[in-house]
């Protein structure tokens, strides 16, 4: 098998080797293919590799599209996506997509991933009191392109409003410039998020990976958005303010844990075991 590896990001040569030395460990070759030039290399390739998100705005992702190639998206993981210096350690591969709209292969994932990241999930917080924290969305994410966040968090405000008296805080996404005007909220860009949720009665977010961590800590999540990784255990209808779900969230963590995977298991192929072991069930790039 031939894997096309979209250098469609700079700074992020690391990676591109990663991925190489991946394909190797099982026999496979690659073509480094650049942003903009040589994109027709990638028509001899069986599937390709890019970073970020699935906008088709460069011409390797154009070119991806209009060929209907397999194409497998690396994102940010989901839990202990970095460590301690800041470094990414954990990356989320996906096929055709990121988020909720691709395939990981992971329904019903056994929990030997999950155990190794050794996490503290926390029960359920059954307490009415504390604030709503809202939890931004990136400038250049996915949501961006598609609402306004301010409008959308405006609008929630006044659905809520009327059915609580509890006070909202935001907590911008680390890469949200734009922020929604008003005097009604408290907002807290530089605390930590655990920091935050200490206090939090439930969340309310969109897509962001946050969601996940507040899920971990045991704070209620409101999303009505599919893509949002979060989106299978939390409450989507935000009427229900004053009673969220509470599902269980082990087999939603184990298979959150097959759709990451550390640097060091992309190096040694084992990321690429997982999808290629698979190849009989990958569907074609959608037209």
């Amino acid at each position: 098998m031939r894997i096309a590896i979209c250098q469609n990001k700079k700074g992020k040569e690391e990676i591109y080797r990663v991925l190489s030395r991946g394909f190797a460990r099982h026999g496979d070759s690659f073509q480094l293919v650049e942003n903009g030039r040589d994109a027709d290399l990638i028509r001899s390739c069986d599937a390709a590799f890019q970073l970020g998100d699935t906008k088709n705005d460069n011409l390797l992702g154009k070119t991806c599209k209009q060929l209907r190639l397999p194409t497998f998206f690396i994102d940010k993981g989901y839990m202990r996506s970095e460590n301690k210096r800041g470094r990414q350690r954990y990356l989320s591969v996906g096929l055709n997509g990121t988020k909720r709209f691709c395939h990981y292969f992971n329904h019903d994932s056994p929990d030997d991933r999950l155990k190794k990241l050794h996490l503290d999930i926390k029960p359920w917080r059954i307490k009415d009191k504390g604030y709503i924290l809202f939890l931004g969305e990136s400038d250049r994410g996915l949501v961006a392109r598609d609402i306004d966040f301010d409008q959308w968090f405006k609008h929630t405000l006044r659905v809520i409003q009327p059915m609580t008296s509890r006070d909202v805080v935001l907590k911008p996404h680390p890469k949200q410039r734009h922020l929604p005007t008003g005097d009604y909220i408290r907002e807290f860009r530089k605390a930590h998020l655990t920091t935050l949720l200490r206090c939090a009665y439930c969340v309310v977010a969109k897509t962001t990976n946050a969601t996940v961590t507040a899920a971990i800590e045991g704070v209620p999540v409101f999303t009505d958005d599919l893509r949002c990784a979060a989106y299978d255990i939390a409450e989507r209808d935000i009427n229900n303010i004053n009673r969220p779900r509470r599902p269980r969230r082990k087999q939603w963590l184990a298979n959150l844990a097959y759709a990451q995977w550390t640097v060091d298991e992309i190096e040694d192929g084992t990321c690429w075991n997982h999808f290629k072991s698979r190849y009989d069930e990958w569907p074609p790039k959608p037209k």
